[in-house]
């Protein structure tokens, strides 16, 4: 049977009921998340898709402060980054990935920041690069599960310089509103708090990755 134009798998009469994404997201950005342990979640991405090496910069410039972790690992076609941004994705995991643990890249990510961009190519070989953004204020002005697919021209050099020679993939945050909490964005304090962001988030990953650091755990292809 069918209502509202949707047929339930059990032949019952079903409504389709989708939840406000205004009201969902800005719920989700709430779940425990800290500064290092959504970064973490980044890293954790990253090991997974195989990468030897994870670049991270936190950059303090006022409002416009911004976070980029880079990798080079396998990367991902743009399907897959669309995949990456959806809540509830289909993506799997294997046993022994950090991943699974985690709530994924865009909850870590919008625990700490109202915008999202990935970035990545796929192979030397190829110089393509894609990119999609999340913008937490677009989704709450539209009510509406929407990301960006970015043309060329809308990318700016901090997703697509450390991707001209290698695959691998870049993820940015920035509008870090719940890391610069400060009525003055430029200010000492807020400087400070940065600097001290950093620290803690040194000492996070020394803590968490040390086995892969050390080289206790194999990362990437054997």
């Amino acid at each position: 049977m069918k209502r509202n134009g949707v047929q339930s798998a059990s032949g019952r009469s079903a409504i389709r009921v989708v939840p406000s994404a205004r009201r969902l997201v800005s719920s989700l950005r709430d779940l425990g998340y800290d500064f290092p342990q959504a970064v973490a979640d980044l890293v954790d991405n990253s090991i997974t898709a195989e990468a030897s090496r994870v670049d991270i910069d936190l950059v303090f410039s006022g409002p416009d402060s911004w976070l980029r972790v880079v990798d080079d690992g396998n990367g991902m076609n743009g399907d897959a980054i669309t995949e990456a941004m959806r809540y509830g994705s289909h993506q799997s995991y294997e046993e022994e990935d950090l991943g699974k643990f985690g709530l994924g890249l865009k909850t870590a990510s919008l625990s700490q920041c109202r915008q999202l961009t990935v970035a990545s190519r796929t192979s030397s070989s190829r110089r393509q690069i894609v990119a999609r953004q999340l913008d937490l204020d677009h989704v709450c002005d539209s009510d509406s599960w929407e990301i960006f697919e970015l043309s060329a021209r809308e990318r700016d050099d901090r997703l697509v310089s450390p991707l001209k020679e290698i695959p691998g993939t870049v993820v940015l945050w920035s509008s870090l509103d719940r890391v610069l909490g400060y009525k003055i964005p430029w200010g000492k304090r807020a400087r400070s708090s940065i600097e001290q962001l950093s620290k803690e988030l040194a000492l996070h990953l020394g803590m968490v990755f040390h086995r892969f650091i050390s080289g206790e755990v194999h990362v990437g292809p054997r």
